[in-house]
């Protein structure tokens, strides 16, 4: 069984509960851990771009509590970086095409006990990668694009990604963001494997050292 597993309206994979467990996540780590200014009623991140039907995938290994997550929604439409933050985008408008996407709430609950070392932490992470390359790939994507704290560019390149920067960082509020964009080919998804195969070694390696 994988991981990773997406929902969209036109396939609807994840139960509510599930999906009350993403959003319950994505405000530990965007507001409790991160200290953005955004509302979570309930304990619950949910903006208007959620009711957009977007294309979610959560990352649960159980099936039961959601530990990682990404939105994605095309550009052709209501997206936060042409919405929201155009500013971040140096030159011209933010893009729009039918095969360019945008990704927002990326997120991966780094203090759950089940991540017993940091690698287990980055195999999360370069699982819900794959998983985004991968539908990218099967439906017609080149590029998705996203505004995002730092941090995030900062897991993309950890994971072996070419970032491009669409301008330069610009600090709101707190947060140091910029927007980039990321290529989906073949070669990008043939690198994350590479590294998913690598943590995952690594993982064992750790497990087994504090078993013994």
């Amino acid at each position: 069984m994988r991981s990773v597993f997406l929902h969209s309206r036109v396939d609807p994979q994840a139960t509510p509960q599930q999906l009350e467990s993403m959003h319950r996540l994505r405000c530990r780590v965007f507001k409790e851990r991160l200290g953005w200014e955004i509302e979570c009623p309930g304990g619950l991140d949910i903006d208007d771009y959620d009711r957009l039907h977007p294309v979610y995938a959560l990352y649960s290994p159980s099936r039961t509590k959601v530990e990682g997550c990404w939105r994605i929604l095309p550009t052709t439409g209501p997206n936060m970086l042409r919405d929201i933050f155009p500013f971040l985008v140096e030159q011209g408008a933010p893009p729009v095409d039918d095969d360019i996407w945008e990704i927002s709430r990326f997120a991966v609950d780094s203090l759950r006990p089940t991540y017993d070392s940091l690698a287990s932490v980055h195999l999360a992470t370069s699982d819900l990668l794959i998983a985004l390359v991968e539908f990218g790939m099967r439906n017609d994507i080149r590029r998705f694009v996203a505004a995002s704290d730092v941090r995030f560019e900062r897991i993309l390149k950890r994971s072996g990604l070419r970032v491009n920067r669409l301008g330069p960082v610009h600090r709101i509020g707190t947060t140091p963001a910029v927007a980039g964009f990321i290529d989906v080919n073949m070669e990008t998804l043939d690198h994350l494997h590479v590294v998913a195969q690598e943590l995952a070694i690594k993982t064992e390696v750790e497990r087994e050292k504090v078993a013994a």
